[in-house]
């Protein structure tokens, strides 16, 4: 995160070379582990499905997700969201 300037992690990891993404699923219970994600494309895979489905690169076990819901794709140096026309659309919370 930044601001004021300034850099701050807010979870540790081992960060890896080049472009990448990290997500973390919020729970709607509280006091419940967080599972954090790290997205990086590479020459084979650029484009990575979020959804219920088994075919998902991110699987996300919530009723009110799609099984095929949204893409995540890196698009000349920057990362695209897209929904996948899922019946709820898609929200994003940027911390």
């Amino acid at each position: 995160m930044k601001a004021s300037g300034r850099n701050y992690s807010l979870v540790k990891y081992d960060k890896p070379e080049g472009n990448y993404m990290v997500l973390e699923s919020l729970s709607q219970e509280k006091n419940n582990s967080r599972i954090i994600h790290i997205i990086r494309p590479s020459a084979q895979k650029d484009v990575f499905k979020l959804g219920r489905g088994h075919e998902s690169d991110l699987r996300i076990n919530d009723i009110s997700v799609s099984r095929c819901h949204a893409r995540i794709k890196l698009e000349n140096g920057k990362f695209m969201l897209e929904d996948n026309n899922s019946k709820f659309g898609t929200l994003v919370l940027v911390k």
